[in-house]
């Protein structure tokens, strides 16, 4: 397995794409309007949380309902019929607890680090492929960039995919 820096504390493999998102804060036994009022930006994400970029400053702690739109990661479901699911954009519905919060631009913009607490575990795995395909995809444009095939990468110490994912 690919070596881990000593002071990472994060168990998963993150992804540095942006999506947007809509979020609230979430209170047990509440019904909300089902609309998710506020709107923000994910910076990166893995299987156990998120970073995304917001007006709304919460507090570390808090639960948070989020709504995240991925492109495309859909089609990863494993569902026996799906009446062309991939043409309509689904978000990954998620409650999350907020763990570090840091302002990036005075006071109107934050910087909300998430960890995922609820999570569907059909949407668990699907978000689980995604993130595995993306990854692949990504290391296949890194090895066609340096001229190096998958297995000489690997053989220099780099094991692509083998990051912990699940």
């Amino acid at each position: 397995m690919a070596q881990q820096n000593p002071g990472e504390r994060r168990r998963y493999v993150r992804l540095e794409q942006q999506h947007m998102l809509r979020h609230e804060k979430y209170v047990f036994g509440m019904t909300g309007s089902g609309e998710l009022l506020e709107e923000g930006r994910i910076k990166n994400y893995s299987l156990g949380g998120a970073l995304f970029e917001a007006k709304v400053k919460y507090n570390v702690g808090d639960i948070l309902k989020l709504a995240i739109s991925i492109r495309g990661w859909e089609r990863y479901k494993n569902e026996f019929y799906k009446d062309d699911k991939t043409s309509r954009r689904e978000p990954v519905i998620v409650l999350a607890r907020v763990v570090r919060v840091q302002t990036v631009i005075s006071e109107s913009v934050h910087d909300i680090a998430v960890e995922f607490i609820g999570l569907d575990e059909g949407d668990r795995w699907t978000l689980l492929k995604h993130i595995k395909a993306q990854l692949e995809k990504k290391s296949e444009a890194r090895n066609k960039k340096t001229g190096i095939s998958g297995s000489e990468y690997q053989q220099e110490g780099y094991q692509g995919t083998e990051h912990q994912i699940i």
